[in-house]
């Protein structure tokens, strides 16, 4: 994929999240997620890419420095930095979110500190920049309906109408999720919601998929 990215002289690669499968692993193989992660990032840095990084669900990891880690992001941070930031490219305004935060309430969701810095930044970056918002776990998706024959609200940001209204006081372009395993295009009130089909596919279910040129 970085090789097909190469040729086609991207400008920079934006990874949406679930880099290294970490999540599930025990507590007490910290050096060996720790390996993954640095695996992946290796690979990265030796393709000469400018790239981003965002954190999906199976990025999280328990333990840090042999510590519990309730919220699982300090693996991530060690390798990427923030879980959740902004920057400009050839004056467009893209915003990485963090979409795997957690709590008795929500499977996933933005939470207050996070919002508070994503009303702060719209604000400084104005109405009239486009933006682009990168998110793993999507605002709004028919994964379940599509695939399984079921409306159901699982899989998808809780707060996902909070976030969408603040973003849409601005001039909201695309949102690109991902999480899903497929591709996906929705258009709704202006705004492109595109899911990313996923480097590694639907293998669980023998779906392959080719990159769209």
């Amino acid at each position: 994929a970085l090789d097909n990215a190469k040729q086609h002289h991207v400008d920079f690669v934006i990874f949406g999240g679930d880099n290294a499968d970490v999540d599930a692993m025990a507590p007490d193989d910290e050096a060996t997620a720790d390996s993954l992660v640095s695996r992946f990032k290796s690979i990265v840095d030796s393709s000469g890419i400018k790239s981003y990084y965002t954190i999906g669900n199976q990025d999280r990891y328990y333990t840090f420095n042999a510590v519990p880690d309730s919220a699982g992001f300090n693996l991530f941070q060690k390798h990427f930095g923030k879980t959740y930031y902004s920057f400009d490219h050839k004056g467009i305004h893209f915003i990485v979110l963090n979409s795997v935060q957690r709590d008795a309430q929500h499977t996933y969701f933005v939470n207050d500190e996070q919002f508070r810095w994503l009303q702060n930044d719209l604000a400084q970056t104005g109405h009239e920049k486009p933006l682009v918002v990168i998110t793993h776990v999507p605002f709004q998706s028919l994964y379940y309906p599509a695939v399984e024959g079921r409306i159901v609200p699982i899989d998808m940001l809780d707060n996902f109408k909070q976030v969408w209204d603040a973003l849409s006081e601005y001039n909201l372009k695309i949102i690109l999720q991902g999480h899903q395993h497929l591709h996906e295009e929705l258009f709704v009130r202006n705004t492109w919601f595109l899911t990313g089909g996923a480097v590694s596919a639907g293998w669980w279910g023998g779906e392959f998929y080719t990159t769209q040129e």
